[in-house]
C-alpha cells in the first residue's frame, strides 16, 4: 500500500475499504483531486478487483497507464476520468473494449 498510503489516513483508507465492501465502489474522500497516480491506481485495482465503480475526476496525474490497470477490473460499470488530462482517447477506448460492463463512462 506504498502509493495509497502516502494519499490517504488509516481512518480514510477504513471508509474506501468500507464502501467497497458494501457498494463495490471505490470513492477517494474530497481533498485527494490531484493527488492519485498510476501507482495508486495500480494498488487500487489489485486491493479491489471487483469493483464497479471508480471516480478519478480531476487526478491530473494519472495517465494511460492507469487505464492499462483498469482493464483488469472485468466488472468495472461506471468510471469517471474527467479532469484526467494525460488520459488519451486510446486508453478510454481500451478499457471500454476491456470491460464490458462499462456503461457509465464520463470524461
Amino acid at each position: 500500500m506504498a502509493h495509497l498510503g502516502a494519499l490517504l489516513t488509516a481512518d480514510e483508507y477504513a471508509t474506501v475499504q468500507r464502501r467497497y465492501e458494501e457498494m463495490k465502489e471505490v470513492v477517494l474522500p474530497e481533498g485527494r483531486a490531484g493527488n492519485m497516480t498510476d501507482g495508486a491506481v495500480s494498488e487500487l485495482c489489485k486491493l479491489f478487483p471487483e469493483m464497479k465503480a471508480l471516480s478519478l475526476a480531476g487526478q491530473s496525474k494519472v495517465t494511460d497507464e492507469s487505464m492499462e490497470r483498469l482493464m483488469s477490473c472485468k466488472g468495472l460499470q461506471r468510471l469517471n476520468v474527467t479532469g484526467c488530462e494525460q488520459v488519451t482517447g486510446g486508453g478510454v477506448v481500451a478499457v471500454m473494449k476491456a470491460c464490458d460492463r462499462l456503461v457509465l463512462f464520463e470524461g
